[in-house]
Parts: C-alpha cells; structure tokens; sequence
C-alpha cells in the first residue's frame, strides 16, 4: 500500500512572476515473505520531498525558470530476490540485494527562452544538474557464452550534468 500527498502553494504577485512550492509526503507500507526461509521483510515509512520553482516573463520575448527539487524512491519485491535467475538462455540476472531499494534525488534545473518573431530568432537554453544517492550497485559481466547481472548493497553516488542550446533564424 502507498498513499501520498500533495501540498502545492502558488504565489503570483502579477503575470510576470510566480513561485510554486510542492510537499509531497508518501506513506508506503509493505510486506514481503519469504516462504522457503519463513523471513519477513516489513517496511513502513514515511518519506518527504519538495519541489520549488519560479518563473518569471517580464518582457513579452523572454522566459525563464528555475526548479529545484528532491525526491525519494522505494523499490519493491525484486530486491529482495538474490539467487540468480535465468531471463534468457544465456543471460543470468540477480535482481535485488536482499535489502529494499531507497534512491534519494536532489536536482536544479534552469530553462531559458528568448523569442522574436519579428526578427524571426529564437534561442532556447536548457541546464540540469542532478545528484542521486543509492543503497545499491548493478554491474554486468560478460562472457563469450553468458552474460550477468548482479546486484550488491554498497552505498554510492551519482552525478549528472546535462545542457543544450537552440538557436535558430529565418531568412
């Protein structure tokens, strides 16, 4: 069972700016069972994130925004399946570590727009940054004959930059 909730609060002064602030709180509540082993893998918890944004337009060619948010992610019943498992002839995969998945992430993004039809230019700039936490590693090993996944409990860290640029003018 998972329920959530949303919270969302907007302050717009005039038409040019707003802020949005989102507070989602879930609550997840599962339980799994292992009947070879008779272990019982209950979890209840309540997780928090938050979204905020401001966008402004204050000229009537130009737009931009900035968001910021974190958000968490539980897994499921995969990872708790840790003896391999045969997903085609030739490729093993181990799902789970043994312990439920928590994947925490932090991001900011920006979005620019300038546009001018009458001098037919347009430009659009786009930055994301993301920082991800998780409890668990996949990695692969391949061979001639067989190729397999695993899965290991090691707290790790990933970082991701992305940006793009659109320029473009009619003649």
């Amino acid at each position: 069972r998972q329920m959530c909730i949303r919270d969302r609060y907007q302050y717009k002064p005039n038409t040019s700016y707003s802020l949005n602030i989102q507070l989602p709180v879930s609550y997840s509540s599962m339980s799994f069972d292992n009947l070879l082993s008779g272990a019982k893998y209950p979890t209840d918890r309540v997780d928090m994130g938050a979204k905020v944004s401001f966008n402004m337009r204050p000229g009537a060619n130009f737009r931009a925004s900035l968001t910021l948010g974190q958000q968490n992610t539980l897994g499921g019943i995969k990872d708790y399946i840790v003896n391999p498992v045969y997903t085609t002839y030739r490729q093993r995969t181990t799902f789970g570590s043994g312990e439920l998945n928590l994947r925490k992430s932090y991001s900011a993004s920006t979005n620019l727009n300038y546009r001018d039809p009458v001098k037919a230019f347009f430009a659009t700039l786009t930055a994301i940054y993301r920082i991800g936490h998780n409890n668990r590693i996949s990695g692969s090993d391949v061979t001639p004959g067989q190729v397999t996944g695993s899965v290991e409990k090691s707290d790790n860290r990933s970082h991701m930059f992305m940006s793009s640029l659109s320029l473009s003018k009619n003649m």
